[in-house]
């Protein structure tokens, strides 16, 4: 099934981007089962961290073997998380390309679009690897200045001025912090079609959102609300099962295990529509913007790319993604 390109409604948006993970869901969810598998063993670990099974404490008496499988433990966790961050990156460039290829009319398979990441594994990670630590860098600098603006005007003037300070700091942090994450919603999209540097993209994402950071706005908590009910179906029922068991027993660790391999199952069900709708703004973004649709239809009929309409005031260019 082709899908016509045209600027799209809110509600079209919404109505596509579903419709597509409907109908290539298998495609979408085995291509996300690579980093949730990365994080279930990630999970794993991090129990084991918190500590081992309790049947099994008794074999690990000796405070050098403990330390040992603490060590052991904690090694493989940052090997996972590492192995984790550049899985989901390259997993996020493969659905990317996979909704190309769909809104191509091409075939999309699950190897094809990892096959289409060689080359862009590096430059992936790298990006969000820049996304993360300027929003996360954000939230640390927020922390910052709501302790300091807070411990001074509670010290020098009153300590609920202090409180009230850390509140307000806070609160225009959050919003910072919202407020960046929309302007680089589809950093991938550009450095899979239009093989951009990490740097490139990210301003890319920044240019094509101007003026439509609400539409973002509205897919992302969409498409939020189903990965976290997603998650309270499957996951949260087994983790308060744990709580009420204990953690510290042998039936509220392997509780916990449960609910971490119910979670990983439910994240590459749902993750997918987050990345879908993306990629389905971006080609709505460049149409609106750049005339997207047209060019692709001149390229069907065989006309020259030059004769596709120029470039605006803002020298942006017409690369046909794919």
């Amino acid at each position: 099934m082709s899908y016509d390109l045209r600027p799209l409604s809110l509600a079209e948006l919404l109505d596509r981007a579903f419709s597509l993970y409907r109908r290539h869901f298998l495609l979408f969810v085995g291509i996300m089962a690579l980093p949730s598998v990365a994080m279930l063993i990630v999970a794993i670990l991090m129990q084991f961290m918190d500590g081992p099974a309790p049947a099994a404490t008794g074999a690990a008496a000796n405070p050098e073997e403990a330390i040992g499988l603490i060590v052991l433990v904690f090694g493989a966790f940052v090997l996972m998380m590492i192995l984790y961050w550049i899985t989901y990156a390259v997993a996020l460039g493969a659905s990317t390309a996979a909704v190309a290829e769909i809104y191509k009319a091409q075939p999309a398979t699950i190897a094809g679009a990892y096959g289409a990441m060689r080359g862009r594994i590096g430059r992936l990670a790298w990006l969000l690897l820049q996304v993360g630590v300027r929003l996360f860098g954000v939230l640390l600098l927020v922390g910052a200045a709501a302790a300091l603006g807070g411990a001074g005007f509670g010290v020098v003037l009153h300590p609920a001025l202090g409180i009230a300070a850390m509140v307000l700091i806070f609160g225009g942090g959050f919003l910072l912090f919202c407020w960046m994450a929309l302007r680089y919603a589809i950093v991938v999209p550009p450095a899979v079609l239009e093989d951009h540097t990490a740097s490139e993209s990210i301003a890319r994402s920044v240019e094509l959102t101007y003026g439509n950071r609400w539409r973002v706005l509205v897919l992302l908590i969409f498409t939020g609300i189903v990965n976290y009910a997603g998650l309270m179906l499957f996951q949260w029922p087994f983790l308060a099962a744990a709580m009420i068991a204990g953690p510290e027993t042998t039936t509220g660790f392997w509780l916990n295990l449960s609910g971490a391999v119910t979670g990983a199952a439910a994240s590459a069900v749902t993750s997918p529509l987050a990345v879908v709708a993306m990629a389905v703004l971006y080609y709505d973004l460049r149409i609106r913007k750049e005339g997207l649709d047209l060019e692709i239809m001149i390229a069907g009929l065989g006309g020259d790319s030059t004769s596709a309409p120029p470039p605006d005031a803002g020298g942006r260019g017409y690369i046909l993604p794919g």
